[in-house]
């Protein structure tokens, strides 16, 4: 395959194909669509993204910043060259945002499902998403907003410890010189003083001031829960997947490694209740952690998008962004019945960090870990009908660990 500039899309090979969506999104995107039999056309803002090489990307095309004016400018472009309107997709938080504020020019060219302008605006940003959990009474932890180091004297008054502490927008804190300054990249850090908690932000505020702290939820990572949704235009949820995180590397504030399917009638009915009152629309990613002590779900944060857990939908029978396609495109989209728990998430990097890291801990055996991986299963980023995008990501891997070396 080869990359294309938008510019230099040839009209006759384009048009020969058939409908496809327009995926600007890690693999987990192109292998939903690609179960169902939807054809993608790949875009992306980094050559080395692993969903270009899949066998399901019939065009690569490579875009200008995803937060970029230009970057909307040349999604018109494409679509003018179609003959009908691509359903948009992707998992990156920054591509969502300038697609909503720019939804009235794109709605001639594309397909899509959103909440209000107000609402993403609200739901993406920490600071705005605070005030919008007070204004609905929203389960969230107490919490703060901070742009300079004085601010944090709120914390003593409002918070009690340990703390935790993150960005306003996720990408605040995508910066090349994060791991120098702050350290290994986390979502979040737990601060257990309120001087490691000004330590930490002093840190932080050489990368961006504007951080939310909040009280930290009691409670391990395996009380934590992931919920991908697909709501119409007339608000029926009409697919719900929730997946319960049973392993997080790094602990605490990172990624899930091993999540799995189960069913939660009080997680759903709490999906159901938040999505009513902020009037959600689309498809919509809702994250919980209980409570160790009362055991009651908080809420965590939302997105106008679904997560990297939406590939457990293709064998839960849930598969949630074919459906939405299938909405978009008008087509038939019935669920195959209710979603099958049980059914496994990997991300086998991930997974072998947290397994090195906590290999001696009393609470985790080895005959537990190996009968883990037994069962219906969706490793991240592979599949046996389409493996290249896996060998890729190892590749990139080695050649980076490799430059890493000879610095």
């Amino acid at each position: 395959m080869r990359f294309v500039f938008v510019q230099n899309i040839n009209q006759e090979e384009i048009m020969s194909l058939k409908k496809p969506a327009l995926v600007c999104s890690e693999i987990g995107l192109v292998h939903c669509l690609g179960a169902a039999g939807i054809p993608a056309l790949t875009g992306t803002e980094n050559h080395e993204n692993s969903a270009l090489y899949s066998r399901y990307s019939k065009m690569r095309i490579l875009f200008s910043s995803y937060e970029s004016v230009k970057f909307i400018d040349e999604l018109c472009e494409l679509s003018k060259k179609l003959e009908y309107k691509p359903v948009l997709l992707s998992y990156d938080d920054r591509l969502i945002l300038n697609i909503s504020r720019n939804r009235e020019k794109l709605s001639k060219y594309f397909s899509f499902l959103l909440p209000d302008i107000e609402t993403v605006e609200n739901i993406l940003d920490k600071k705005k998403f605070i005030e919008l959990s007070e204004e609905f009474q929203l389960p969230v932890p107490a919490s703060i907003q901070v742009s300079e180091k004085k601010d944090l004297k709120q914390a003593t008054e409002k918070l009690k410890t340990p703390y935790i502490i993150k960005p306003f927008y996720r990408h605040h804190w995508f910066h090349k010189d994060f791991l120098r300054i702050v350290g290994a990249y986390k979502k979040a850090f737990i601060c257990n003083s309120f001087r490691e908690l000004q330590e930490y932000y002093d840190r932080i505020a050489r990368i961006n001031p504007n951080v939310v702290v909040q009280d930290f939820i009691a409670g391990p990572d395996n009380n934590m829960y992931d919920v991908n949704m697909y709501i119409d235009a007339d608000g029926e949820v009409q697919g719900c997947l929730i997946c319960k995180k049973l392993r997080v590397y790094p602990q605490e504030a990172g990624y899930g490694s091993y999540a799995i399917t189960v069913d939660d009638k009080e997680i759903s009915d709490l999906c159901h209740q938040i999505s009513s009152k902020l009037k959600l629309r689309g498809l919509i990613n809702i994250q919980f952690k209980r409570d160790a002590e009362t055991l009651e779900p908080k809420l965590i944060e939302i997105h106008a998008r679904t997560s990297i857990f939406d590939v457990l939908g293709i064998k839960a029978g849930t598969n949630i962004p074919a459906l939405y396609y299938s909405d978009m495109t008008g087509k038939n989209g019935a669920l195959n019945g209710k979603s099958k728990t049980g059914i496994k998430y990997i991300n086998i990097g991930r997974d072998l960090r947290f397994i090195l890291k906590n290999h001696n801990k009393t609470d985790f055996t080895f005959p537990e870990l190996v009968k883990s991986y037994f069962g219906t299963k969706v490793i991240d980023g592979f599949s046996f009908r389409d493996p290249i995008p896996a060998v890729m990501n190892i590749w990139w891997l080695m050649r980076h660990s490799l430059i890493n070396r000879r610095r």
